[in-house]
């Protein structure tokens, strides 16, 4: 059902107040169609190169918006249980490598380490060998499970060839310590 909002438009030349009816339907933000509004009214202010900055900066406002919430909605739209990307069990590689790589930015990972050595993760793509420092890597202690934040699409443990590890990829965040 679609119906007017009032949104202020400034003060006139006459120092009167206006207002503009713009329809919006019922499940919009007001606050939202309020600001939408005045960006509307300051780029009616504006000319040229001011006005095609304002636009743009609202713009890029609704990417940052859609890039929030796209690994929600992918989620949904691949039916995902809990938001859970992937839950698995699977042995190192001769390289002493696991990675996967997800359509979606992952939000975190629960990693399981079973065995006697450490194990290290990392938010990324495979590389020549473990990090030993930086952002987006954990060392996983032997024995122990991890809870570890992502916010990318691929990461990969580094470990012993031939040892087990375990884990759960969520798309939103885990609190640590927290295994699914």
């Amino acid at each position: 059902m679609r119906h007017l909002h009032p949104v202020m438009m400034g003060e006139d030349a006459a120092g009167v107040r206006g207002h503009e009816q713009i329809p919006i339907s019922a499940h919009e933000d007001p606050a939202r169609l309020h600001a939408a509004g005045k960006a509307a009214a300051a780029m009616r202010r504006s000319t040229g190169r001011e006005a095609e900055l304002e636009l743009l900066g609202a713009i890029l406002g609704e990417l940052a918006e859609l890039r929030v919430t796209s690994t929600a909605a992918a989620a949904r739209g691949r039916n995902l249980v809990n938001g859970i990307l992937d839950n698995a069990w699977d042995f190192f590689d001769s390289t002493g490598q696991i990675t996967r790589t997800y359509g979606v930015a992952a939000g975190s990972i629960v990693i399981l380490n079973p065995t006697s050595a450490p194990v290290t993760m990392h938010a990324a793509p495979p590389g020549a060998g473990a990090p030993l420092r930086g952002r987006g890597m954990q060392i996983v202690p032997a024995f122990s499970y991890w809870t570890m934040p992502l916010g990318t699409r691929a990461w990969t443990a580094y470990g012993t060839a031939g040892n087990a590890l375990g884990w759960q990829t969520f798309t939103g965040l885990q609190p640590y310590g927290v295994a699914g």
